[in-house]
């Protein structure tokens, strides 16, 4: 992501709140903060650097990438879970049981 111009800092921080919008109607805590605020920041320089992201309203636009990037956060967090789960499960199988 390159440095955002004056124009893209203004936008920026005119509508951050988006981001606390996004989370609250996802029903996110602000711990995913993080997930959300990069790709806001790439939707602020998509929107005021290609014409064809104007179609729609800035804010609708930024919302629409904020929750397209948590579902993938969240796609990949529950894989890992999963996986993690398998692997404790597994190790539980293989580990040779003590008898009494």
């Amino acid at each position: 992501m390159q440095a955002l111009t004056r124009e893209e800092r203004i936008l920026a921080e005119q509508n951050y709140p988006l981001i606390y919008m996004t989370l609250r109607e996802a029903h996110l805590s602000e711990e995913f903060y993080d997930a959300a605020v990069l790709p806001y920041l790439q939707a602020v320089q998509e929107y005021c650097r290609a014409e064809e992201q104007r179609r729609s309203s800035f804010e609708e636009y930024a919302r629409q990438e904020i929750r397209r990037a948590l579902a993938s956060y969240l796609r990949k967090e529950n894989a890992r879970r999963k996986e993690a789960i398998i692997c404790s499960l597994e190790k539980l199988k293989n580990t040779p049981s003590k008898a009494p």
